[in-house]
């Protein structure tokens, strides 16, 4: 008895050796009868990725824009050729999100200083929708909990398409590493950005300051923009008056005069919003969302007469204004 046992658990290890090896030889058999295959996934990886980077260098927005139409339809070749790759799925994602911002013709930095991050327009919402759907897919497959920069794409195509509250969004990111962003100012002003809209303030705008690249016309604006947006009226006011003091070029200086009316407005400081209110349409007279609330700051320091005129001349630029006619209403 002892030595039909002692035989059996001898065979039990050595039919357990045999498939252990005949695994391991089935193993290298496929990688190396794959190997070309899997070489040619990894450099084209490689070079849609390096493509991807010189696109964001290209000048000509009409190049630039066709060579992302292309870039989007190898990416998703390589989705179908590759479906259970998380990487071709965040680099398609990343493809996509970056020619629904060529459609916008907009940085995250300029929509965010210019009040505009909904987008509209339907060709970009389709390309922002498909950038969600490959990141999460990605996400889905890589099944690690690491927060990385895909987390930061994917938060501004959300955004874009208020796709979740800024709080579910600055959920998504809140554990992102600040250290790697270091060089990235972008994506630093979209961690700051998520993070102020969902009342996490003071470390939104210390991420801005230390990460986001604060200095010249474009960075003083985004971060009066962010103080704007978190209630820091105050020190807002200072950075747009930093640009009117700076800069000469009109759009800048629009935008500074035109949101200090509007913390001035707020602040129930009516003569001081007329007045830069006033400012901002002598740098851009058809501008129907300027007039629409100097008129509101005229109306509150009881000049009836040019309240009157400028929400007509509003009313004129857009017939469909709902707000213009009440306003217009009410007189």
């Amino acid at each position: 008895m002892y030595y039909r046992y002692k035989s059996k658990k001898r065979d039990n290890k050595l039919v357990k050796f045999l498939f252990i090896a005949v695994c391991l030889c089935v193993i290298i058999f496929l990688g190396y009868t794959y190997r070309s295959h899997l070489m040619f996934w990894k450099y084209s990886y490689n070079k849609l990725y390096a493509k991807i980077s010189r696109i964001q260098a290209v000048k000509d927005p009409a190049l630039r824009r066709t060579q992302l139409v292309e870039l989007t339809k190898q990416c998703d070749g390589a989705k179908t050729d590759n479906e259970i790759d998380p990487d071709t799925f965040f680099l398609a994602g990343r493809a996509h999100y970056q020619l629904g911002e060529e459609l916008v013709n907009r940085s995250f930095t300029r929509m965010v200083i210019d009040d505009a991050l909904t987008v509209h327009d339907a060709a970009a919402r389709r390309e922002f929708m498909q950038a969600i759907k490959d990141i999460r897919k990605g996400f889905a497959l890589l099944k690690k909990d690491d927060v990385t920069e895909n987390h930061l794409y994917l938060a501004r195509a959300m955004l874009y398409l208020n796709f979740a509250s800024p709080n579910e969004l600055y959920a998504l990111v809140q554990r992102y590493d600040t250290d790697r962003l270091k060089g990235m100012p972008e994506q630093a002003r979209v961690l700051a950005t998520l993070a102020v809209m969902a009342g996490a303030v003071e470390p939104g705008l210390a991420i801005m300051r230390g990460y986001g690249a604060p200095e010249g016309v474009e960075g003083l604006l985004f971060l009066a923009a962010l103080e704007r947006t978190g209630k820091r009226y105050t020190s807002a006011i200072g950075e747009y008056k930093k640009v009117l003091q700076s800069s000469q070029d009109a759009a800048a200086l629009k935008n500074a005069h035109a949101n200090l009316g509007r913390i001035y407005y707020i602040q129930a400081l009516y003569r001081e919003s007329a007045d830069h209110f006033e400012h901002a349409l002598m740098l851009d007279k058809n501008d129907a969302a300027v007039k629409v609330q100097a008129g509101k700051a005229h109306a509150a320091l009881g000049n009836k007469a040019r309240a009157t005129a400028l929400w007509t001349e509003a009313l004129a630029a857009d017939a469909a204004n709902e707000e213009v006619k009440k306003l217009l209403g009410a007189r």
